[in-house]
């Protein structure tokens, strides 16, 4: 999977990233699935916003490696990822800079990062592209049935229907194409979860009553 791109280590980082895919190939979300996803996605973005091959080349690899660290632990595993295709990218020669850059991208797909260039825009727009789209809702009880089976966080089906619906109201996306392209359907899906958690409120409420 390459969308372009002539640049051979990213073959040589997919498959370092196989057994990492293969230890969370039975979560629902984060899986290879998701990986490659984003990377579509990001290649699209990178096209639409003119990236040059380099900064292309650091999302690629960036992106390979953005989730592996769900192998090892669930939460705040971002800096697994980047220390993992650092290992990679020293012995392909790259610059120190250039590692670090990608090491930054990496990390700034941690919610809520911030977004300092072009590239980190691209990366978390990318990762968070299914809250603009129609098959949002299919996504996110993915993620809440890998939550519950995978990670140790407490989470009940209403509390996680009123932090998606806080993340659906609050989040914008970073880069003129996926403002013009997602806004629209982010809004409409807000107001699908919030239809979703009225009645989840409701049902509660008469449960409690009787």
């Amino acid at each position: 999977m390459s969308f372009g791109l002539d640049s051979p280590i990213l073959s040589v980082a997919w498959r370092m990233a196989d057994p990492f895919f293969e230890a969370v190939r039975d979560y629902p979300y984060h899986n290879r699935y998701h990986t490659e996803r984003v990377f579509a996605r990001a290649m699209e973005l990178c096209d639409l916003e003119k990236i040059t091959s380099d900064s292309r080349e650091e999302i690629a690899i960036a992106i390979i490696f953005h989730d592996v660290g769900y192998a090892r632990r669930y939460a705040r595993n971002e800096p697994i990822g980047a220390e993992i295709a650092r290992s990679l990218l020293v012995t392909q020669w790259w610059e120190e800079d250039r590692i670090e850059r990608v090491e930054s991208l990496i990390l700034s797909t941690a919610l809520g990062s911030e977004t300092p260039t072009l590239a980190h825009a691209i990366i978390q727009d990318s990762d968070l592209d299914m809250l603009g789209l129609p098959e949002w809702i299919g996504s996110t009880f993915d993620l809440y049935q890998e939550i519950v089976l995978f990670s140790e966080l407490p989470n009940p089906w209403i509390d996680w229907l009123e932090q998606s619906a806080e993340l659906f109201r609050t989040h914008e996306f970073a880069t003129k194409t996926a403002r013009t392209q997602r806004t629209d359907g982010q809004r409409a899906n807000l107001a699908k979860i919030e239809l979703i958690l009225g009645r989840e409120r409701t049902g509660l409420a008469g449960r409690s009553e009787g």
